[in-house]
């Protein structure tokens, strides 16, 4: 599986915090970079992993295949392990 998401976890002291970033010279087009960020938002809100107190850095390093919720809960899921 091609690794095209790494994650960061911190400690915050109030509630939960998503900082998504996501490269220009990755991703070019400004429409598919803030449909990437909706979608991976939706799939940490839905993840009861997840928890309210961490601060989640998302990086994005390359364009994954396709950009739909199933995509982003298989990306997410790699990192419950």
């Amino acid at each position: 599986m091609e690794r095209w998401l790494s994650l960061t976890v911190s400690k915050l002291v109030s509630s939960k915090t998503v900082h998504i970033s996501i490269p220009k010279r990755v991703v070019k087009r400004a429409a598919v970079r803030n449909r990437i960020r909706r979608v991976l938002r939706e799939a940490l809100r839905l993840d009861p992993f997840f928890q309210e107190d961490k601060v989640y850095l998302l990086k994005v390093s390359s364009l994954p295949k396709a950009v739909d919720l199933a995509m982003a809960k298989k990306a997410l899921g790699a990192f419950h392990d």
